[in-house]
């Protein structure tokens, strides 16, 4: 698989997307969705199909802060018939599991002489289930903190943040300050201080991830 058909995926990381929760959706989630649907290895590509989610991700959160997301694309009908699958082999491999457990317990309570031992929670258990959240968070390209430019940070007030916060900010700062264009509200007409971090005089909300990208760097 080339490079250039990637872009083949796009509808289908758009409906993902678009059904998905923005705070717990990641890059991992949907490029595993993405290869079980489609049958398609994507580890030689990690890093441009990480990139081409994180750009749909992007622009999909900056349509969604303005109003203008609208339905997910329908899928085709493949689609649909792969996921039904999907669905089909889930239930019974759950089903198979379900019935493996019961038939344990069954087997468990008509032990005359085996006492069965209840595992309680330890602090222990609670700390590595803390550490796990925060090690999934981290691994999170949507919601991994990233640092800001020096000009970024002192014009939305933060050195570090994820960039789903970033966006957000920018959109505040943007209505608060009735910076889109009349005209065309996509369009964005940058005051003084945008222009002077992001050196442009205007922007629009599918090239905003454009000047935002070199401003944000991964926290090592």
């Amino acid at each position: 698989m080339s490079e250039p058909a990637l872009n083949e995926y796009i509808p289908t990381i758009d409906a993902i997307l678009n059904v998905s929760d923005f705070e717990k959706i990641s890059v991992k989630k949907i490029r595993n969705a993405l290869q079980a649907l489609f049958e398609v290895d994507f580890h030689p590509y990690k890093k441009q199909i990480q990139q081409l989610i994180i750009l749909r991700y992007n622009l999909l959160l900056s349509l969604r802060e303005e109003g203008h997301l609208g339905p997910a694309p329908t899928p085709s009908e493949e689609l649909e018939n792969t996921v039904t699958k999907l669905r089909l082999e889930n239930e019974i491999l759950a089903a198979r599991l379900n019935s493996h457990v019961t038939a344990k317990v069954i087997e468990e309570n008509n032990s005359p002489v085996e006492k069965r031992k209840v595992k309680r929670k330890t602090n222990t258990d609670d700390n590595t289930e803390k550490k796990k959240i925060k090690r999934n968070t981290e691994n999170n390209a949507f919601t991994r903190p990233l640092r800001l430019s020096a000009q970024l940070a002192a014009f939305l007030g933060v050195e570090s943040c994820a960039r789903t916060e970033v966006v957000k900010k920018m959109w505040d700062y943007i209505k608060t300050h009735n910076l889109q264009n009349p005209e065309d509200r996509r369009e964005i007409l940058c005051d003084a201080k945008m222009e002077h971090v992001f050196q442009t005089n205007k922007m629009t909300m599918f090239s905003m991830n454009k000047y935002l990208v070199e401003h944000l760097s991964k926290i090592e």
